[in-house]
């Protein structure tokens, strides 16, 4: 186990010794320990391995070229100028917000950006304002489209905030594959194999092999088949098509270290003013009725309790910034040898439980 402010102060660290200023470094540091605080270990501290590789083989540029593209009362379309991905999704989502208090709707595109975390971080920013939020992010290809059995469709994220009352707010974040990629990297890196169902290998068969599934040339399957894969086009024409940034097989992989340039990521912000339309508190008491009605719901066999989306992660939330952040030992080695290669002599360590 660590701590979240040992990691945290680790990663802003190893960010700050490679050129990136330190406030940009806490961002992505706080929405890298988001997902790891969460359980949603996958888009964690395993992801910013990757982003610290692409640092320092300069595919990732260390100057913050940010910009404004162009911008109305109501929307705004930002360049991540291909920096480190959270920083311009903040921003982005930021003026959606600021431009939805005025205008009561407010989006943000971003392209030419960079991986950016969990998508539930940016949707949540608009929850401590009483709004809706939600974003969608394009991926590299990595799902067939029905029928077909070839890489050819991202299997692309998005996230539902909206607040309630007395209850945690209702927080859905999810791709449209069975299960997002780094659950099988995360498979692979533990030595575990993973469920028929989440991925085909390389002929189309199913797999139960994590390398077979992904990185050997398999494919993720989609939920609800043509279903999954429909939502993920619809996703890649909000964060891709839309935004002017790449989109189908122009996304690169976060793990192709070939290539020079921006992996061509896009992203969709959007937040939705509460107030003017129906009133907040009626709102979450309306919030608080439907909530409780899903919960009276009579349980099955061997189930406790019905969960609203964002209440297991809110749990696993409460636990982890008590006990610390497990983190597999082997990332631990990866944090540390990245941390010697610019001079940082004080090691993180895993206190064993």
């Amino acid at each position: 186990m660590i701590t979240k402010e040992k990691l945290e102060a680790y990663c802003i660290k190893l960010l700050v010794s490679r050129g990136i200023n330190r406030g940009d470094a806490k961002i992505t540091a706080d929405a890298i320990l988001y997902a790891d605080l969460r359980g949603i270990d996958s888009h964690g501290v395993m992801r910013f391995v990757t982003y610290l590789q692409r640092l320092d083989q300069g595919l990732i540029s260390r100057e913050n070229n940010i910009t404004t593209v162009t911008e109305s009362d109501t929307f705004a379309v930002i360049d991540g100028g291909n920096y480190i991905g959270p920083v311009a999704a903040k921003v982005a989502m930021d003026k959606a917000i600021e431009k939805a208090k005025k205008n009561v709707v407010g989006i943000a595109l971003v392209r030419n950006n960079h991986h950016y975390g969990a998508c539930s971080y940016y949707s949540s920013m608009a929850l401590k304002h009483d709004m809706i939020g939600f974003t969608a992010s394009n991926t590299a290809p990595l799902m067939a489209p029905t029928g077909g059995k070839k890489r050819l469709i991202g299997n692309n994220p998005f996230s539902f905030a909206a607040p309630a009352g007395k209850y945690n707010p209702f927080i859905l974040d999810m791709a449209c594959s069975v299960v997002a990629a780094g659950k099988i990297l995360l498979a692979e890196k533990n030595g575990k194999t993973i469920p028929i169902g989440w991925a085909l290998d390389k002929e189309g068969k199913p797999t139960e092999s994590p390398y077979e599934g992904f990185e050997g040339g398999g494919m993720l399957l989609p939920i609800g088949e043509h279903k999954g894969y429909g939502m993920a086009v619809m996703l890649d024409i909000l964060s891709g098509v839309l935004t002017g940034s790449a989109f189908g097989t122009e996304v690169k992989a976060i793990k192709d270290f070939s290539g020079k340039g921006s992996l061509g990521t896009g992203h969709f912000m959007a937040a939705l003013n509460i107030e003017p339309i129906l009133g907040v508190q009626f709102f979450k008491n309306r919030m608080d009725q439907l909530i409780e009605e899903i919960k009276s719901c009579p349980t099955a066999e061997d189930v406790d309790e019905i969960m609203i989306p964002g209440e297991i992660s809110q749990r696993v939330y409460e636990e982890r910034i008590k006990q610390g952040i497990p983190i597999n030992r082997s990332i631990v080695n990866d944090l540390n040898e990245l941390g010697k290669i610019v001079g940082i002599d004080d090691l993180l360590y895993i206190a064993e439980k």
